[in-house]
Order: structure tokens, then C-alpha cells, then sequence
């Protein structure tokens, strides 16, 4: 796995490069960016992501890949 290390006043943060996809339903609509249970230190604003003529979207500010799954 590849990571980044990011120094943030003071404090160094080691991020992930990999991806990550979360598979949604449509029962799980409309959905949003960041995820409950995101630790607060990888916030940022809340987005909806549009997956109803799409069926996958990614976040413009995290890049979370979104799959609407039948």
C-alpha cells in the first residue's frame, strides 16, 4: 500500500493512496460525503453525491468512489 505523510501543524498524518469505494443502495439516498464515522481529522464539507443518472460518482473532495448498486 502506498502512503503519503502529511505535516499539519505539527502533527504528522500518514494517508492511504488507495481508493476507497463504498457500494450503496437505493435505499440508502440520497447519499452523502464525508461518512458517519469519519474521523475528524479527514473532514471536510458535506456533499451529496448525485447517483441517480449515474450509477458511480466520486466525491469532488475526498475522491470516495460512490457504486449504486440494484
Amino acid at each position: 500500500m502506498e502512503l503519503n505523510t502529511l505535516i499539519d501543524r505539527g502533527r504528522i498524518i500518514i494517508m492511504s493512496n488507495v481508493k476507497q469505494t463504498i457500494k450503496v443502495t437505493k435505499s440508502d439516498l440520497p447519499v452523502s460525503c464525508p461518512q458517519k464515522g469519519t474521523p475528524s481529522w479527514d473532514m471536510h464539507p458535506r456533499v451529496y453525491i448525485e447517483l441517480k443518472s449515474e450509477k458511480e460518482n466520486d466525491c469532488p473532495y475526498c475522491g470516495v468512489h460512490f457504486v449504486l448498486e440494484d
